[in-house]
């Protein structure tokens, strides 16, 4: 998990409390980075649950803001499980998330990342704004994620050996997960999601008010990154520039039937997405 000066106290405490005090699987250890310096109140909510779990917790921190792909690959090289769960600061994680995530890894031990759904939620978990589905299977993963993000970042769970021959997330990347998956499967690793809900998600009051034209330019950096190492091809470099060109400047209402549609794609078997 990673920290920073603008994330509220208050959702760090629920984080906290949700992948400790209330999970059926408890993990030995925790691993928190704050990436720049941060305020007194998360000071102390960290300084509290240090006094709590001394052996359990360890905080680790960048001098200065840094983003979240260095501040995450700072805590990888501290962590000591077979398996690492992601977490970020704001979410919550349902009490069987780390039972069920680490029993599919060990029955599956040809897949090296499992993620899940998640369901969103304004910042007051008072509102859902419904389930993000992604794909379950490594073949639809692989084919979804030439199109779209295959995978729900703080929902994955994945094993530790592999940050020894992929050296953590690609920090030249705005998204920094999609870029690291897109690493993964060119190296042969393979991927799966458990088709339930297994992470509270908070998204803002409107999720589709962030997927505008700004955000175009930074999916560019991302589709860009990609090609270069391979992962796309320029026919689908192209095709996905166009599409989310059109798809970042289309009306917000018009915006979220988009989402909506192909979410439904998602959950049919991907019919509308393959070649």
């Amino acid at each position: 998990m990673a920290t920073c000066a603008s994330d509220d106290c208050d959702q760090l405490q629920e984080a906290l409390l949700s992948v400790y005090d209330q999970q059926d699987m408890k993990p030995h250890e925790i691993i928190v980075v704050k990436d720049g310096p941060v305020d007194d109140q998360i000071s102390s909510v960290l300084k509290e649950w240090h006094e709590k779990l001394p052996e359990v917790l360890k905080v680790l921190a960048l001098p200065r803001r840094s983003g979240l792909a260095e501040a995450l690959n700072l805590g990888l090289q501290s962590c000591s499980g077979e398996f690492i769960a992601r977490m970020d600061s704001d979410d919550i994680s349902y009490a069987d998330r780390f039972l069920k995530q680490s029993k599919y890894l060990r029955e599956n031990p040809d897949v090296s990342v499992c993620g899940s759904y998640v369901k969103l939620y304004t910042n007051n978990l008072q509102n859902s704004l419904g389930i993000r589905h992604v794909p379950a299977s490594n073949d639809d993963i692989v084919n979804f994620a030439k199109w779209r993000c295959p995978m729900n970042h703080p929902s994955v769970m994945y094993r530790r050996s592999i940050f020894k021959k992929i050296l953590g997330y690609p920090v030249n990347a705005k998204a920094q997960d999609y870029a690291l998956w897109a690493k993964l499967i060119l190296s042969g690793y393979k991927f799966g999601n458990i088709p339930e809900a297994l992470v509270k998600m908070r998204m803002g009051k409107n999720p589709f008010q962030k997927r505008g034209f700004k955000q175009f330019i930074d999916e560019l950096k991302i589709l860009r990154y990609q090609r270069k190492i391979g992962f796309l091809n320029d026919y689908e470099y192209c095709r996905n520039v166009l599409v989310r060109l059109v798809a970042r400047s289309i009306p917000e209402k018009l915006r979220q039937l988009v989402y909506s549609y192909s979410d439904k794609k998602v959950r049919f078997g991907l019919r509308g997405f393959k070649k």
